[in-house]
């Protein structure tokens, strides 16, 4: 008798294992599934064999070429278009002849009496022949009814439980007369189980099935894959591994390693190493070249061909040839590691995730969802105004949006709101789902812009608000705390370590939270602002003011000197222009006679109105200008700065709200030239003069060693270390930070002279340079 393997399949349901290969050839105790097929075959008298091939058919060929190694002859068939299942075979039908033939498919494995099937066949006068099984759960397969005589009576095809009448499973291997061949067309996609056999079932054709003994399993997945290693380790099917069995359920053709603990069933393939201190089984393989590090745990797990290094736990896991575990490292149950990933030093990942081929996740990170593109090498980080920024579906996919929800909701109640297309939308409302799925109210707003996003979560006291904005293809993610200031470190630091390891607490069912909307907020805010900028009985009646921008926070704006009393025109010559920037915190201004102001500028200006206006105290942002404190000294005012000053500035900035939001600020400033009298240009006048200039240097070295260095080359009475190093010289101020998110510094030089400034910042790109090239500290 001769047979026919359907070894065409992709496998896709069993990736990443069968990523890389077709899915016979994935490896079982360091053999192709299909080798073990073949055994079946040779051992059942079949040495005759034709193989139907269309994925990646070239590795099946190259392994198995003429089959002399393996003690048959293996004949190839590849089809250009998928045939189906009997399109297949009828394609081998030069190879067939006259007889009867056996056709078995190719990501199985059983131990049945393949010739007891065949002599069925023969004396029931069957033209075609199913091999059946008993499974115990019989859902995933077609089932088939038969009289007792064996002969079918009906199919089920992947069957409810309410049409579980039997529990004898289609196994896809088939004995067939020849005269079936005839029934299959030629050229086209056809099906045994879907076509041919309920074809000859309605026209009352022997059809008959043959219940087999033994050991059956398809491998369609990877928890089937997993689970048919156990089972043979376990013995349920009459075959053992090779090498020499060192005990009660041990294999190993590697030797015994010393100090380690073997716990029964396990197999040690050729070239294998496990590191002392090592706890190797139950249910375990360690195929040919795999690698254990030193005191590493690996259960129920195939390791077929990776490495897991010191410490790390396998449980339940699947690792592929050339894949890396690093130290600490953890595989929950299910998790499979394609070939050649890497899996960082105490990263995990989650029950049942699996990692595609060549893909990195970082130290420390946890994986909760499948990685099949791109990599996890980072942690989601903050970076510059307490913002997580990334590509969207790519570096901020949904599973990522749902984990930075989940974060913020842990917090309890959280204001929501975002702009900028619907990769925005669809971040801040899988962002909402997840604060929900935390047991937490989302405040969703209508809030266009990050200020006023922010004064939503003030108002309605939420630990946390977060504003989403998208340009792009670009999404990032700002967070504030309940008095609307950018998150401090410590409390990114919070959501980071929660995000990157996934260790979140979600509520049960009946305390998922509530999703309420907040409307008219860019209202409201005007509102606020403008009842925020008056004093006494300070308003700003008359002034006439230009608003060009048309962007929410510019709407917000005019609405609020409207409110005040302002005459909002079309921008004209003598006309003061304002803007509040698109996120409502970069205000900026032009003057009546064309000269621009710098959120900057701005803020001096209205520090010093404020002073002259009696305030003892303001309190400013850590890169404020310096200029400021030049400004209190000679009003007699002290100037407080955020992160150098604790809790003094931060209980001063949520008072003055007007100097760290440019809504309220302009609507403050509004005030103040209405009192004054006097025009923008006269007032803005009265600032010191200051000019401020930036620079980036690139660094080959740690930023954190070179701002040491950089620092203690300066006495104490020249700087101040708070968010950066700020130092003080014959001749103005520097303040350097390092960037976020790259190697390398930032440089901001101010003076009273443009050209001084420009030199203060080549004066400390000299320094740095000079400290990240010659100098001896060890990062």
């Amino acid at each position: 008798m001769k047979a026919v393997i359907l070894a065409g399949g992709e496998g896709s349901r069993l990736r990443p294992v069968s990523s890389n290969r077709p899915k016979p050839m994935v490896r079982l105790f360091d053999r192709p599934v299909m080798e073990h097929l073949i055994a079946l075959l040779r051992r059942n008298g079949i040495t005759e064999i034709c193989a139907t091939l269309q994925y990646m058919p070239r590795m099946i060929q190259d392994y198995f070429g003429d089959g002399e190694r393996f003690g048959v002859k293996m004949t190839y068939f590849v089809e250009r278009e998928p045939l189906g299942t009997a399109g297949s075979v009828k394609n081998c039908s030069a190879f067939l002849g006259g007889s009867d033939f056996l056709v078995i498919s190719g990501d199985g494995v059983c131990d049945f009496d393949l010739k007891g099937c065949a002599a069925f066949h023969k004396s029931a006068g069957a033209e075609a022949t199913v091999v059946l099984y008993r499974h115990e759960k019989p859902l995933e397969y077609g089932l088939v009814m038969t009289g007792r005589d064996g002969r079918i009576q009906r199919f089920i095809e992947k069957p409810s439980w309410g049409q579980v009448f039997t529990n004898m499973i289609n196994t896809g291997i088939y004995i067939l007369s020849p005269s079936v061949l005839k029934e299959i067309p030629e050229g086209v996609r056809y099906d045994f189980a879907r076509d041919l056999f309920p074809s000859l079932l309605a026209r009352k054709r022997r059809l008959f099935g043959a219940l087999a003994e033994g050991y059956w399993c398809d491998i369609g997945d990877c928890e089937a894959y997993l689970g048919c290693a156990a089972d043979l380790l376990a013995g349920k099917m009459r075959w053992e591994p090779e090498g020499e069995k060192t005990g009660t359920g041990i294999w190993s053709e590697s030797g015994l390693p010393e100090g380690v603990t073997l716990l029964p069933p396990c197999y040690i393939g050729k070239n294998a190493a496990v590191g002392p201190g090592s706890l190797i089984g139950p249910y375990t393989i360690i195929g040919e070249g795999s690698c254990v590090g030193e005191s590493a745990l690996v259960q129920r797990t195939v390791l077929d061909g990776g490495r897991v290094l010191d410490r790390a736990t396998l449980y339940g896991a699947v690792v592929c040839r050339g894949a890396v575990i690093g130290r600490g490292a953890v595989l929950n149950e299910g998790a499979v590691i394609g070939e050649d990933s890497r899996i960082g030093t105490d990263a995990v990942v989650s029950e049942r995730v699996r990692i595609w081929p060549n893909k990195e996740l970082g130290d420390g990170m946890r994986a909760t969802s499948n990685l099949v593109t791109g990599s996890l090498k980072h942690a989601v980080l903050f970076g510059e105004e307490a913002a997580i920024r990334g590509e969207i579906n790519v570096d901020l996919t949904p599973e990522i949006c749902v984990l930075l929800g989940t974060a913020a909701g842990m917090r309890g109640r959280t204001a929501v709101a975002w702009s900028g297309g619907e990769g925005a939308r669809l971040a801040a409302e899988t962002l909402t789902a997840g604060i929900c799925s935390a047991g937490s109210e989302a405040l969703v707003s209508d809030a266009v812009f990050e200020a006023a996003g922010a004064y939503i979560g003030e108002t309605h006291d939420t630990p946390l608000s977060v504003f989403v904005r998208g340009a792009g293809n670009t999404v990032e993610f700002k967070f504030f705390n309940t008095d609307g200031f950018p998150l401090d470190r410590e409390e990114q630091r919070k959501i980071e370590s929660v995000v990157s390891r996934g260790e979140v607490t979600r509520a049960d069912a009946g305390h998922i939270g509530k999703k309420r909307q907040v409307i008219r907020t860019e209202g409201l805010y005007a509102s606020a602002a403008a009842g925020h900028a008056q004093w006494g009985s300070g308003r700003a009646e008359g002034l006439t003011v230009s608003v060009p921008g048309k962007g929410g926070s510019d709407r917000a704006l005019e609405a609020a000197l409207r409110n005040l009393g302002c005459f909002v025109t079309e921008p004209r010559k003598g006309v003061p222009e304002f803007s509040a920037g698109a996120d409502g915190f970069h205000p900026r201004a032009k003057d009546e006679e064309g000269r621009e102001l710098d959120e900057r500028k701005l803020l001096a200006l209205l520090c010093l109105l404020e002073m002259q206006s009696g305030d003892r105290e303001i309190a400013v942002a850590p890169d404020a200008p310096a200029v400021l404190e030049s400004i209190g000294r000679t009003m007699g005012v002290v100037v407080y700065r955020q992160g150098r000053d604790g809790k003094k500035a931060d209980e001063l900035m949520k008072k003055q709200k007007y100097l760290r939001d440019g809504v309220f600020g302009i609507a403050r400033l509004a005030v103040h030239l209405a009192r004054a009298g006097e025009p923008l240009s006269s007032l803005s006048r009265q600032i010191p003069k200051f000019h401020t200039r930036a620079k980036e240097v690139a660094l080959a070295k740690n930023p954190g060693s070179v701002m040491q260095e950089l620092a203690e080359s300066f006495v104490s009475e020249e700087k101040e270390l708070f968010d950066g190093l700020r130092v003080h010289t014959h001749s103005g101020w520097v303040r350097v930070t390092p960037l976020y998110g790259r190697r390398g510094l930032r440089i901001v030089g101010e003076s009273a002279e443009e050209e001084i400034a420009e030199e203060l910042c080549a004066d400390f790109e000299r320094r740095i340079k000079k400290i990240d090239g010659v100098s001896l500290r060890k990062d």
